[in-house]
């Protein structure tokens, strides 16, 4: 579904006066604080304080963006989630503690879950805390909500602030975790075999608003991956054209989902660049001798004749295209704690200016045409594109794998072992693709 701009919101720190009637505002910030005033959970004064307030996590994640005003729809939402981890970090310390985090969940009036053991709000907190070192990071917050939250988007469902997505991601995972302790003991008490424990999550699964859209990512990874691996095992070198093998080659590595929403961002802003190449050349006849065998143990000379390429004039011309973007919005896959991201774009003429952008490509190969035959190239490509890069969402406080890097991978495939190492890439991230689609109307460089 195409991403519409969303309307520009400035992010600055000010002074508010507020009125104790209901509010009807569009900024999550505001309706999550109405929310928390009308459930008691904070005083008048407390919340026309909070209404003034940009908390550290929110200022951090600014800095990391390319700018302080907040443009695409993944930008608003990444910012909500900021902003709600500063209402569930009451000492600005860029950490929620376990503590916070359950007094935090009293205070917003979130009830236990259907079916949830006691001690709920740990099992959640757990789920939330990825390096398990007793307090939960920005980085690990956005691991835990962003996938539910951008897919309720791109859905369409802009409706869903950051705080009813929070308690959405609180329910499903107390209730897969509920569902799979029944059906762990159904199967040890002999009613249930192995597989309803995964038949369970499934129907979990399901029922989720935006379960299609994950399981269809999931399943054409999946898809995609077993064709690469049998490609992969039957010419080594294709593995360089694989998203994991181009994210190794090239080094890069994007930390956290801010990094990866201002790449996507900064992108979809970028404007594409165009190439025009012509390569005039004639081929000329070259006449030579060769001494070959009579079979008789004798020899003799003989002129042969042969065509040669005679590359003459070349000509290039580069210049910027001023595009519009009609991209969808990013959604993040957050299946495994790394992913590689790999992007492509399509290109589209306005208007009438397809037939002008072509006339004067035209003019240009005419212009620089002096021979017989010529090698026309045109290219279109987007600046800040990266055709693959790693992305880390959450850091565990494990060391990095020692395969995932660009020299195993040449190695694997002079070793004529890159189907191992594909298997092994696969098992350590997941994969997530995104087509930036843009249409140019000008020329205007």
């Amino acid at each position: 579904m195409p991403e519409q701009t969303a309307p520009q919101i400035t992010l600055t720190t000010t002074t508010t006066t507020t009125t104790t009637t209901p509010m009807a505002v569009q900024d999550p910030r505001l309706q999550q604080l109405e929310h928390l005033r009308q459930l008691g959970a904070l005083t008048q004064p407390e919340f026309e304080a909070a209404v003034a307030k940009v908390g550290p996590a929110e200022e951090a994640l600014l800095a990391k963006l390319h700018g302080h005003v907040v443009t695409w729809p993944s930008e608003v939402a990444l910012v909500e989630i900021a902003r709600l981890f500063d209402f569930l970090d009451p000492n600005d310390d860029l950490q929620i503690t376990r503590d916070e985090f359950k007094k935090m969940i009293t205070r917003l009036d979130l009830h236990r879950p259907e079916g949830a053991a006691e001690g709920w709000k740990d099992d959640a907190f757990d789920k939330f805390d990825v390096d398990a070192q007793g307090a939960i990071s920005p980085q690990e917050f956005n691991f835990a909500m962003a996938q539910t939250l951008f897919s309720f988007r791109a859905a369409g469902k802009t409706d869903m602030s950051a705080l009813e997505c929070f308690k959405h991601v609180l329910g499903i995972t107390q209730e897969a975790q509920s569902a799979a302790k029944d059906a762990v003991e159904a199967v040890a008490s002999g009613t249930k075999d192995e597989y309803a424990i995964d038949d369970k999550r499934h129907d979990l699964a399901v029922k989720a608003e935006v379960a299609e859209l994950h399981a269809r990512t999931a399943r054409d990874e999946w898809n995609d991956s077993n064709c690469a691996v049998v490609t992969v095992a039957l010419v080594p070198c294709y593995l360089c054209c694989t998203g994991y093998g181009c994210a190794s080659l090239s080094g890069e590595k994007l930390d956290g989902l801010a990094a990866a929403v201002a790449y996507v961002c900064m992108t979809k802003e970028d404007n594409v660049t165009y190439k025009w190449t012509i390569q005039n050349y004639h081929y000329r006849t070259e006449h030579y001798t060769v001494t070959v065998s009579d079979g008789k143990g004798g020899s003799r000379t003989e002129h042969r004749t042969r065509q040669v390429r005679v590359n003459t004039h070349y000509a290039e011309t580069r210049g910027v295209l001023g595009c519009t973007e009609h991209s969808g919005m990013y959604v993040p896959n957050m299946r495994k704690r790394n992913c590689v991201l790999s992007s492509d774009f399509t290109l589209g003429f306005t208007g009438d200016f397809g037939a002008t952008y072509e006339r004067r490509k035209q003019i240009f190969y005419r212009t620089n045409t002096t021979d017989v035959l010529q090698d026309k190239g045109c290219s279109h490509a987007i600046p800040s594109m990266k055709k693959s890069v790693r992305i880390e969402w959450a850091a565990d406080g494990e060391e990095e794998p020692c395969y995932a890097n660009g020299a195993c991978m040449v190695l694997s495939v002079l070793t004529c072992t890159a189907s191992c190492w594909f298997v092994k890439m696969r098992n350590f991230m997941c994969q997530n693709a995104f087509t930036f689609q843009k249409s140019a109307h000008a020329f205007i460089a």
